[in-house]
């Protein structure tokens, strides 16, 4: 962690603080949210996959056309498999009682296929158009 990106750090954490515990509460499943939230920040931020800006404190990250569309076909597969997941409950509810733990938070659902998209893209080598 460097000195320079403390209000990049602070920023992340109070914003993943409002996410996680806003939403489920002062849980031991809020916290383990957070710290895994939290550290994939500070992991893209010192990944080396996108330049970093430190004049910016705030936003000290910028993207290339790969990274854009490596971040574009992630949230696209997120959206689209959590609302898939949402109406696959929506229409079969007996499947919960059969399987509980399908019952899982959408926005936590997404999050994680989000990041997962993103860190499969990054670590498959780019093709070369010639």
């Amino acid at each position: 962690m460097s000195i320079n990106y403390i209000p990049y750090y602070i920023s992340r954490a109070a914003i993943t603080g409002l996410f996680c515990f806003g939403n489920m509460g002062f849980t031991l499943q809020a916290a383990l949210w957070f710290l895994a939230i939290f550290g994939l920040f500070v992991f893209y931020l010192h990944s080396g996959w996108f330049p970093a800006d430190p004049s910016k404190p705030f936003f000290p990250l910028t993207r290339d056309a790969f990274a854009l569309e490596v971040q574009r076909k992630a949230l696209i597969l997120a959206v689209t498999a959590s609302l898939m997941f949402n109406l696959l409950l929506k229409l079969f509810p007996w499947l919960l009682s059969y399987y509980p733990w399908l019952d899982i938070n959408m926005l936590g659902l997404g999050v994680i296929i989000y990041f997962t998209a993103q860190l499969y893209q990054f670590i498959l080598p780019r093709r070369k158009t010639t």
